[in-house]
Parts: structure tokens; C-alpha cells; sequence
């Protein structure tokens, strides 16, 4: 529907990283706008929002359908800007930490040693994402 080339010989992370990449670099959105569409929060991941962001996150669920549900944890990046993204039900895990030099994600908590962090990893939950 929205002009996207996914072939029929592509994997599902092929998919889903065509289509991130078409909605910021032909639909104008910036990656978080389009981690949004790709991986919407569900209404109890939302209980502190206000109605209408409750609706429009219906809006875009029934628009997409379960286009990209997972088990799926993400590091994308699209220019100067990073997001890290665990499906809404986290069935994969993704780490998010930091060391003195850099920021780190990893399907792994012990990706560095542990004396080389800042502080400890910590898992992304089901839903959340971390722009960095």
C-alpha cells in the first residue's frame, strides 16, 4: 500500500529495515516516529496517556496490522540517530548500557566485561524503545 519494495525472497529483518528506511527517507519521518509505526505500543504499555494518543496508536495498528509483532529486538540507525526497540511482547532480549567510551545494545548482557561499564546493562522491556 505504501509503495515499499519487499520481494518475496526477503527475510523478515530485510523487510522491516526497508521499510524504516522508506518511511524516514520517502515519508519524511525521523527513526522514532518510524519505530513507532513499525512497533506500536499497545493501550497498556499507554495507561498514563491522554485518549487521544490512546486513538492514534489504534489508528496506526489498524493501518499497519501485525506488520512487524516480533519476537523481535532492533538496533537501528538512520543518519546521526540511534533507536533501540524490543517488540511489545520482549520475547528477544535487548541490553542497553554504557561504558566509559560508548553506548552499547546487545542481544547479550555480558557483551563487555563488566569492569569496562559505567553502570549495569539494563534489558529494554516489552514495547519500550531507547533513542539515543
Amino acid at each position: 500500500m505504501l509503495g515499499i519494495d519487499l520481494a518475496p525472497g526477503n527475510s523478515d529483518s530485510q523487510d522491516v529495515d526497508a521499510v524504516i528506511d522508506a518511511l524516514c527517507q520517502d515519508f519524511g519521518l525521523d527513526l522514532i516516529e518510524a519505530m513507532e509505526y513499525v512497533f506500536p505500543p499497545f493501550s497498556h504499555d499507554l495507561l498514563e496517556n491522554e485518549p487521544d494518543i490512546h486513538a492514534m496508536y489504534e489508528d496506526i495498528r489498524r493501518a499497519f496490522g501485525p506488520f512487524a509483532q516480533g519476537p523481535a529486538a532492533l538496533a537501528t540507525r538512520v543518519g546521526d540517530q540511534c533507536v533501540f526497540s524490543v517488540d511489545a511482547l520482549g520475547l528477544r532480549p535487548l541490553w542497553f548500557g554504557e561504558t566509559e567510551k560508548e553506548f552499547f545494545a546487545s542481544s547479550e548482557r555480558g557483551v563487555y566485561p563488566l569492569d569496562m561499564m559505567s553502570s549495569d546493562p539494563k534489558p529494554l522491556a516489552p514495547g519500550e524503545k531507547s533513542p539515543s
